[in-house]
């Protein structure tokens, strides 16, 4: 079972929960029961962006696995960010 709310607060507090893994939020009427195969119900996915050096690829640079990342910190050190997941 997955969280649900009918507050409009609580659901932008979970919007804030992407650092974490939470990909997004789903949106049905409540009555509305699930219909395999049907795009009934709306998504809205957060995404978070933001610049870094690739430092190193994993695979291929046409089918690539994993990156490295860097990113330079405010005092203009590069600092090793953890590399990617795996793509798919």
């Amino acid at each position: 079972m997955r969280p649900a709310t009918t507050d409009p607060v609580t659901a932008r507090e979970w919007l804030m929960w992407a650092a974490v893994g939470i990909e997004g939020l789903c949106f049905k009427r409540l009555q509305e029961p699930y219909r395999p195969g049907r795009r009934a119900w709306r998504k809205h996915n957060v995404r978070i962006t933001t610049e870094a050096i690739v430092g190193a690829v994993t695979g291929s640079a046409t089918a690539p696995r994993t990156l490295l990342l860097g990113r330079y910190a405010s005092t203009g050190t590069l600092l090793h960010r953890p590399r990617t997941p795996l793509f798919a």
